[in-house]
């Protein structure tokens, strides 16, 4: 009797062990693994003199296939004006002044000359450009018929006012020559920012007898519009004032210089008398201000290394989804450094260098990485000069981190019509409750007849 109990005990804990082991099964064959993003970027970090940023953050997942694309931006610029430093350029100004005779016309209504207005406007104009800006040189050219260069380039303002005094031609206007004369005496220095300022309140009418390329005459006009298109694609900005002319020979000047909405050549003023002091003194001299004064954000020399743990090696491969928008990328990684390395080059004021590649894990069921918080990169290192060629490292240490973790998979459970008010989301639940009462009623029933057999054997 006693063996009889004992194979009824056994046989009620295989049977309660069997709906267990069933149970536990179909949990588990509604569960599939799938990758997270924890962490979808870094922080953001300020370059180290405050030139702009790196960051990195995951911009697309593919949970199921185990895929994760990142994006590396490496911003140039400042986005507040407390960081913002206007820095100038090194540059060289020509002041082009026309010293022909229709320079000593009275202005209208007033006792002085168009010469007097011009000289004492353009003191003015050196005076302010030197006193507000670094690294600035302005020579001097007058011209009529001849030219002269009352002054090489310069930043003695004494030295520069004299210059502007100096010189009372009174024959024609010969600015062809004058053109040729300043763009010849600027430095060879191709870093340095050059400008041409011409004032003057005539058509140029000099040199006679010119040819062109095949030994044909050309015309004043033609040969010095020539000249300025020829200046300014040398890489010199030009800037040109032109007082009121005689009207019989306004279609004549526009055909040289064009007109303010659509110049020749740069930036254009054709003004009355009244309004050379105030033109030179602040629309020219902002024109001026606004080519030397540049944000010093260039940024050279760019090299971002990024460096990958051992959990991204291991368990991941690598490919890039796109060149990058600047520069060149490794085509894999360096097996040895554990790295990709993005030459950039270099970076402009307000621009952002972007890289993105894939990671793609390998094992969808690799268990060592189960609930395992990965950090997408080890760190990046970047390296970079600035337009003084100061060299700088910033080191950007956090990383996006995914995760391999198990989840409920609703796509393989059979669709059970829920009753009335009933949530599908409670099936699983419902089961479970389930096997917990058929468990429990079994042990009842057990009870009962074993206690009966105990009762019996008595």
């Amino acid at each position: 009797m006693k063996k009889q109990i004992l194979k009824r005990i056994i046989s009620f804990i295989v049977i309660i062990s069997i709906i267990i082991s069933i149970n536990a099964n179909v949990n588990a064959s509604d569960t599939k693994k799938v990758l997270n993003a924890v962490e979808k970027s870094s922080e953001t970090k300020q370059l180290e003199n405050a030139q702009g940023t790196i960051s990195k953050k995951i911009v697309d997942i593919d949970e199921n296939n185990g895929e994760v694309t990142i994006e590396l931006s490496v911003t140039n610029g400042q986005k507040t004006e407390e960081i913002v430093k206007k820095v100038d350029k090194k540059t060289e100004i020509f002041l082009i002044i026309d010293e022909s005779g229709s320079m000593n016309s009275k202005i209208k209504n007033e006792t002085i000359t168009r010469r007097d207005v011009v000289r004492s406007a353009s003191k003015t104009l050196v005076n302010d450009i030197l006193n507000n800006h670094e690294n600035v040189k302005i020579g001097i050219i007058k011209f009529e018929s001849q030219v002269k260069m009352t002054s090489e380039l310069s930043n003695d303002i004494d030295k520069l006012n004299k210059a502007i005094d100096t010189y009372n031609g009174g024959g024609r206007t010969n600015l062809y020559d004058a053109l040729v004369l300043a763009n010849n005496s600027f430095s060879k220095d191709k870093d340095t920012n050059k400008l041409v300022v011409i004032l003057t309140d005539g058509l140029p009418n000099e040199p006679y007898g010119s040819k062109d390329e095949n030994g044909n005459t050309i015309s004043v006009g033609v040969l010095t519009k020539q000249e300025l298109i020829k200046v300014e694609k040398s890489g010199t900005a030009i800037i040109s004032m032109m007082t009121e002319v005689n009207k019989s020979y306004e279609s004549y000047v526009e055909r040289v210089f064009g007109t303010p909405d659509k110049p020749t050549v740069g930036k254009y003023y054709y003004i009355a008398d009244s309004e050379i002091s105030n033109i030179i003194k602040n629309n020219i001299y902002v024109d001026i201000s606004e080519s030397i004064e540049k944000l010093n954000h260039e940024m050279t020399n760019v090299q971002a290394v990024d460096y990958f743990p051992e959990d991204i090696m291991n368990n991941f491969t690598l490919s890039c989804v796109d060149n990058p928008n600047i520069g060149t990328v490794s085509d894999s990684i360096d097996t040895n450094t554990k790295t990709i390395t993005w030459n950039i080059g270099t970076i402009k004021d307000e621009e952002t260098a972007t890289l993105k590649y894939k990671l793609k894990l390998k094992d969808m069921n690799n268990e060592q990485l189960l609930n395992k918080v990965v950090s997408t990169n080890e760190k990046v290192v970047l390296t970079y000069k600035d337009k003084e060629e100061k060299d700088y490292s910033v080191v950007l240490e956090s990383s996006p981190k995914i995760q391999l973790v198990e989840k409920v998979d609703e796509s393989n459970k059979p669709t059970i019509l829920p009753k009335t008010g009933e949530n599908l989301s409670n099936n699983s639940n419902n089961n479970n409750i389930y096997m917990y009462i058929l468990v429990a009623s079994l042990g009842i029933v057990f009870y009962i007849r074993l206690n009966s057999a105990l009762k019996k054997n008595k």
